[in-house]
């Protein structure tokens, strides 16, 4: 059974768009990328985007492409 974080712990969650972002993604309402689809390099989240970190790709990649905020106007 999951457990309901208390209001302390929401508060030091989501008091930054970083620490909103992270904690989504550990909880699974983001599509998790882990390698880049053009080049098959590592990937890291830097603000919104999935970013390759290989230096003749770097690519980027939208958090919120295929998940529920797809067509949201939270961009």
């Amino acid at each position: 059974m999951r457990s309901i974080p208390s209001h302390r712990e929401l508060t030091s969650i989501f008091q930054t768009d970083e620490a909103n972002l992270e904690y989504l993604v550990s909880k699974n309402v983001f599509y998790m990328l882990e390698t880049c689809a053009a080049c098959n390099g590592n990937v890291t989240l830097h603000g919104k985007t999935w970013k390759c970190t290989k230096r003749n790709c770097r690519k980027t990649y939208s958090l919120f492409a295929n998940s529920f905020f797809s067509k949201s106007k939270l961009k």
